[in-house]
């Protein structure tokens, strides 16, 4: 059975074997969780489909499946007793000799090296830890052009930045609805998704080289759909959780290949590369209503005049005793209401969501990182990407319960930085089932970085106000 590689594994159709295939069908179908929430009734008048599909037929009627499902092709194979051919189609371009400036640590240069060599796959290291780093000494090893995809403006800005320093050229940029390639060129999917057929040709020859940063949205249709138009022979993800709440995580190793290189938090902390940090649970004594769902209780929760004054004076005690505080929160009201209530407190306060202006986000960023502000008040925004190494304290103000986010939020908190106070994490929780059951999934979570035996502190409301 003759397969060719380029930005998929493609099988033409005098090449197919229904007893493979039938293989690789079960193996390749998942059940689509967000057809599974849909209220059952519901379920056969929704357009939203049952499964998700990662094989699929071409104009040429060839078999179509994700290029990390390779060791999935030569099971199916094997037990068929069907040998495979590959065509290696893959798209290598001229060497560019890169500068490196930069000193890798043990832990980096052994990342490096298992992405070079797998060719593809994933790296898994803790916020921190420096994913970039590890992706710009392996992109120098290989000598090819290449593009790093990620999926917000702020991340394009850190990427194009440490390009310019580690590599020593200047980066190329697909965003905010313009492109301009360079050897190195740093896109957000939502505009490389929205490129003219033509740019887009240009983009797929140009690169033999495909980073995604946070890989764990490579499970994403969009993500998927511009990895299988992209045929660079080095493709690559790093992410410091590839574990995903939907349960898709298996479809990151099938796009981007397996991971082949992971450290735990624990390891980097042991080793000096990372801080400790303290988790203290305050128990808000504010009660819910227990019918409540998700949405309206955090609603609800974010309302409370008790609730947000309690907040306040921990926002305040911390920034009066010289820490860096972030507080996130589900609701941007929430956090403009919260920076206000700073502000006219004498705490030097920002608000920083999804409603903040592009010019006005990265100035608010460079004040909370430079010493000018002592609380940013964030949404979600704040959780991925967000370099801020002198932050000390981290305030989870509303309930959440992803493991993925929550090791994301106190990944946060340990990225090293002279003079650091010890950091420490504030864990709101409330008087509802929903808090209750959603907490105790945090702490898993706290327990999945600093160490099976962390023990959390825990503080009661009045000590607080």
């Amino acid at each position: 059975m003759n397969v060719v590689v380029d930005s998929v594994l493609r099988i033409p159709f005098g090449e197919r074997v229904p007893r493979v295939e039938d293989r690789l069908f079960r193996r390749l179908r998942f059940h689509n969780p967000a057809y599974l929430r849909q209220p059952f009734a519901k379920r056969r008048y929704t357009d939203v489909p049952e499964f998700i599909d990662l094989f699929d037929s071409d104009s040429d009627r060839s078999l179509v499946i994700p290029r990390g499902a390779v060791a999935v092709l030569k099971d199916a194979a094997k037990q068929c007793g069907e040998p495979v051919r590959f065509d290696d189609q893959r798209r290598v371009c001229a060497p560019v000799d890169y500068e490196f400036n930069l000193e890798l640590r043990d832990y980096q240069e052994d990342a490096t090296a298992a992405l070079v060599r797998h060719v593809q796959g994933c790296a898994v290291l803790p916020c921190g830890a420096g994913k970039s780093a590890v992706v710009l000494a392996a992109i120098a090893q290989v000598q090819q052009p290449a593009l790093i995809l990620v999926h917000t403006l702020d991340l394009v800005e850190q990427w194009v930045e440490n390009v310019r320093k580690v590599l020593g050229v200047e980066p190329g940029v697909i965003a905010g609805g313009k492109a301009r390639l360079a050897d190195v060129t740093v896109a957000t999917l939502q505009t490389i998704a929205a490129l003219d057929r033509d740019v887009f040709d240009s983009v797929r020859s140009r690169f033999g080289c495909v980073v995604q940063d946070e890989c764990h949205r490579g499970a994403t249709p969009l993500a998927r759909e511009i990895l299988a138009h992209l045929p660079a022979k080095y493709r690559w993800g790093v992410t410091a959780t590839p574990e995903r709440p939907d349960g898709l995580g298996e479809l990151l190793e099938l796009t981007l290949g397996r991971i082949v290189y992971r450290i735990e938090p624990k390891a980097l902390i042991d080793a000096g590369h990372l801080t400790s940090a303290r988790v203290e649970v305050i128990h808000t004594g504010t009660y819910a209503d227990g019918s409540l769902e998700f949405g309206p209780l955090v609603d609800e929760l974010t309302r409370d005049a008790d609730r947000n004054r309690l907040l306040l004076c921990l926002m305040k005690r911390e920034a009066d005793a010289g820490h860096a505080v972030l507080v996130l929160t589900g609701r941007v009201a929430h956090a403009q209401a919260l920076a206000a209530d700073a502000l006219r407190a004498g705490v030097r306060a920002a608000a920083l969501t999804g409603d903040t202006a592009r010019a006005i986000r990265g100035k608010v960023l460079a004040r909370f990182k430079a010493g000018e502000l002592d609380v940013l008040c964030a949404t979600s925004l704040a959780d991925e990407g967000v370099d801020i190494p002198r932050l000390t304290r981290l305030i989870l103000a509303t309930p959440a319960a992803a493991k993925p986010r929550t090791m994301q939020r106190l990944g946060r908190l340990m990225r090293p930085h002279p003079g650091k106070a010890p950091p420490l994490l504030y864990d709101l929780v409330d008087e509802h089932p929903i808090a209750i059951r959603q907490h105790g999934e945090r702490l898993q979570a706290f327990r999945a970085v600093l160490g099976a035996d962390v023990t959390p502190s825990t503080s009661a409301r009045s000590q607080h106000l």
